[in-house]
């Protein structure tokens, strides 16, 4: 087993090289000396590594804990790499969904504008561009409409 130590003291090769942990854990380490977790396991009896991050952003527990979670989803007989793709792609479509406060501002002006004369309608537009979008435009709103 890999010790935090052990890690630490690993150098860089002139080819990339690998030090086992235990049950498909590995740390692969680059000529440049960048160290990568990686698990290695079986799905439909098909020999696949998935990689779990980098060392030390990655540590020694949180890649034996993502270990033991892909674990878990092969057990339930799911891909961890497709789950893990999935995850991103569904996080990606989130964050494409998510409305910041300006979106929500020129709603909010188009939806009231038929209420309002032309005058007011220019004064609500040019005051939210002066006093609010340059300080909280960007802040993304959550599903409750509060400001995160």
């Amino acid at each position: 087993m890999i010790t935090d130590q052990k890690i630490k003291s690993c150098k860089a090769k002139d080819k990339i090289y690998r030090i086992a942990d235990a049950n498909g854990l590995a740390l692969e380490i680059t000529p440049k000396g960048v160290k990568h977790w990686r698990y290695r396991y079986r799905f439909n009896g098909k020999a696949t590594m998935a990689s779990l991050g980098t060392y030390p952003l990655i540590s020694l527990a949180e890649a034996r804990s993502a270990r033991d979670r892909f674990k878990k989803l092969l057990f339930e007989g799911i891909n961890p790499s497709a789950a893990k793709a999935q995850k991103k792609i569904q996080l990606l479509k989130q964050e494409q969904e998510r409305k910041t406060f300006g979106d929500m501002f020129y709603e909010w002006h188009v939806q009231n504008s038929n209420n309002w004369s032309a005058r007011h309608i220019k004064k609500v537009e040019q005051q939210g561009v002066r006093y609010l979008l340059p300080y909280i435009g960007s802040s993304f709103i959550d599903p409750v409409n509060q400001i995160v």
